[in-house]
């Protein structure tokens, strides 16, 4: 950071040395919360283990609010009830819309006759490592509706046969 002078420092909710680096160097900071908020409960524990980072930067203790940063991005919808009680918080979800075509006749009956299964390992490299096979034998017996999103690092080819109801 004190060799390359960033004009702002982004990072995950769950990422939290980057606060006082930031703090410490007047830079901005901004949270994008791809993870969810920290339970009311751990709070504090949190901001004790921080405090010796806080203080080798040369910073008082540190608040929860400090380790929110300037901005808070948040995208997850109200209905999740995750929405951090801070000033700096901004939603980010997208908003109003209308698809380009209908969806799939195939969307319309997911979870209409029996349960709906999403399954994801996320589109970041580390996916290619999930048991894809083993999760679709599991799914071939099972009287669900299933959709899998594997992401742009896993080859199709490699997950073998995919059942009727995925």
């Amino acid at each position: 950071v004190d060799r390359v002078r960033p004009d702002l420092v982004l990072r995950e909710a769950g990422e939290l040395a980057a606060a006082p680096v930031a703090a410490a160097r007047s830079i901005p900071l901004v949270t994008v919360a791809f993870s969810g908020v920290l339970p009311e409960r751990a709070r504090g524990e949190v901001v004790e283990d921080l405090r010796p980072l806080w203080h080798a930067e040369g910073l008082g203790d540190p608040s929860w609010a400090d380790v929110y940063g300037q901005l808070y991005l948040h995208p997850f919808p109200v209905s999740f009830g995750q929405r951090p009680d801070a000033p700096v918080v901004r939603p980010i979800r997208p908003q109003g819309g209308s698809p380009s075509e209908p969806p799939a006749d195939w969307v319309a009956v997911l979870g209409v006759d029996r349960p709906f299964v999403y399954v994801t390992s996320g589109t970041e490299p580390p996916s290619v490592t999930f048991p894809w096979r083993e999760l679709l034998a599991v799914l071939d017996g099972a009287d669900v509706d299933a959709v899998a999103t594997i992401g742009p690092h896993v080859d199709p080819a490699a997950i073998g046969a995919v059942p009727p109801n995925v």
